[in-house]
């Protein structure tokens, strides 16, 4: 297996203050991914696996502790520079979907690529079709995300989370707004990314989505327990 450290957060911790109250969500947790592994984060809700997966996508940062991407502290980068690591080095999937309606869904697993500096609108739209035909959406390039089911719409979410071959994949709860059929369909797709190669990172709090991954952690209360 490659031990080759991906990324790593060292005693990291998020507090979310009140006037009363100061609530750690996450609690000097520290963990590494390697290149190539596929990672779940277990736990029940409430235990702080969103809050760090959000960190680990440079969508939040922590309030205390370190976090290294590619072994650069991520803290030290400027906005520009995490902005550029979030598009071309992270997919990220989410329970949500978070496609954008008065988009088509080509369009939306384009939007990546193509703010990208010399990005050529063909062969962008080569690539997302390319992608759309990986989740077998290609279909449906042309309608709105308001014509789709929601396990269509997390397909085109994958798709777009791989269109820009990241160095890693995160997804947060995939299958929580999906029927078990389609909660199938879209956790085959992942485990498809990891075995093209892709490094993934999956948070769940439904054990049978754990059974594919190479490693396991578990979060409760905001710490690390096992």
């Amino acid at each position: 297996m490659n031990t080759e450290k991906l990324l790593e957060v060292v005693d990291v911790s998020k507090v979310f203050s009140t006037e009363e109250v100061e609530t750690f969500a996450v609690n000097k947790v520290n963990f590494h991914i390697n290149r190539g592994e596929y990672l779940a984060i277990s736990g029940p809700s409430g235990g702080g696996k969103s809050t760090i997966l959000s960190i680990l996508g440079l969508l939040d940062s922590p309030t205390e502790g370190e976090y290294f991407f590619k072994g650069k502290e991520t803290s030290k980068l400027s906005r520009d520079e995490l902005s550029t690591i979030r598009n071309q080095e992270i997919g990220f999937i989410f329970q949500s979907f978070n496609l954008i309606e008065n988009m088509s869904v080509l369009d939306n697993v384009m939007l990546p690529l193509i703010y990208r500096p010399g990005a050529k609108k063909s062969a962008v739209k080569a690539r997302a079709i390319q992608c759309l035909e990986q989740v077998g959406m290609a279909h449906r390039k042309n309608h709105s995300p308001t014509q789709l089911s929601g396990g269509q719409q997390q397909r085109v979410a994958v798709a777009r989370a791989m269109v820009t071959n990241p160095s890693i994949i995160f997804a947060d709860e995939p299958t929580g707004n999906l029927d078990s059929k389609s909660a199938e369909t879209v956790m085959d797709l992942i485990k498809q990314q990891h075995q093209n190669g892709a490094t993934v990172c999956i948070v769940t709090h439904d054990p049978r989505y754990t059974q594919d991954a190479t490693r396991t952690i578990h979060f409760a209360d905001g710490s690390l327990v096992s």
